[in-house]
């Protein structure tokens, strides 16, 4: 299928959020976009004019690793082209990657990780309740040793200042209270977790019943590893994204040496 126009513009960073402009002025906003100089960043949003909208069935219009997608109409478009065309494009993605999905109840936005509570109204009626639990923080991999050992999982997140850092978390530091993960992850830069011990509870209920389908190989010391060679902050060689140094050494080795060679920066 063909990528609608500036897809492959988005950047691999902002796994969150893609941005679409729909409608009969969509060009036209993308260009008073690309001129604005007080823009956001440099990254275009995806366009679908006239021309796109009438070839949606043959247009890629969301990466696969998006979790969030932000519409904004510019200009005329009929309301049952905007749902009906869209909605089966999302189905479709995550028909495609069934074990992306979010744990039941959890949901992921460019604000928070959510817990939609389940409670039942006076009037008799059920309903959701938003808690929120954390900063956005995503589980993108299923990490274990080549021995089928030392599981863990793959975390992503955004620091305050906006750096993406990537961490391999062993599962073995979910066995207690989380109070590491969380003391790890906050030193970190990830901006937020809640107070509320039940909603601590449920940041490691999440992070355990989340499946990605993509695995990684970890590795708890740099060197040579399955054909590539492991550094503290990259992996080098063919298939250095399917590898990852793992760091289940730190709880001993003191937080500040431990920390750095775990935590990768982008």
């Amino acid at each position: 299928m063909k990528r609608a126009p500036f897809l492959n513009k988005q950047s691999p960073e902002r796994t969150l959020k893609v941005l679409i402009l729909a409608g009969s002025l969509a060009w036209e906003t993308s260009r008073a976009w690309r001129k604005d100089p007080d823009r956001e960043d440099d990254i275009p949003p995806v366009v679908l004019g006239p021309d796109e909208r009438a070839d949606l069935d043959n247009l890629t219009i969301i990466r696969p690793d998006a979790l969030y997608v932000r519409v904004l109409r510019t200009g005329d478009i009929r309301e049952e082209e905007l749902l009906e065309n869209w909605t089966g494009q999302l189905e479709r993605l995550r028909q495609e990657r069934p074990s992306d999905i979010l744990p039941e109840h959890f949901r992921l936005d460019e604000e928070a990780l959510w817990f939609d509570k389940l409670i039942e109204r006076r009037d008799g009626e059920s309903g959701v309740q938003p808690q929120r639990i954390c900063s956005p923080l995503r589980v993108t991999a299923i990490t274990c040793d080549s021995h089928d050992g030392s599981y863990g999982r793959l975390l992503e997140w955004h620091t305050t200042t906006g750096q993406l850092r990537h961490w391999a978390m062993p599962m073995a530091m979910l066995s207690g209270n989380g109070e590491e993960l969380r003391r790890i992850l906050l030193e970190n830069g990830l901006t937020y977790i809640s107070t509320r011990p039940a909603l601590r509870s449920l940041l490691c209920e999440y992070i355990s019943r989340s499946l990605p389908g993509r695995r990684v190989t970890c590795v708890e010391k740099t060197g040579w590893h399955c054909g590539v060679y492991v550094l503290p902050d990259e992996v080098i060689g063919p298939g250095g994204n399917n590898v990852i140094l793992q760091g289940s050494h730190y709880l001993t080795g003191g937080f500040a040496q431990a920390i750095n060679p775990i935590i990768v920066t982008k």
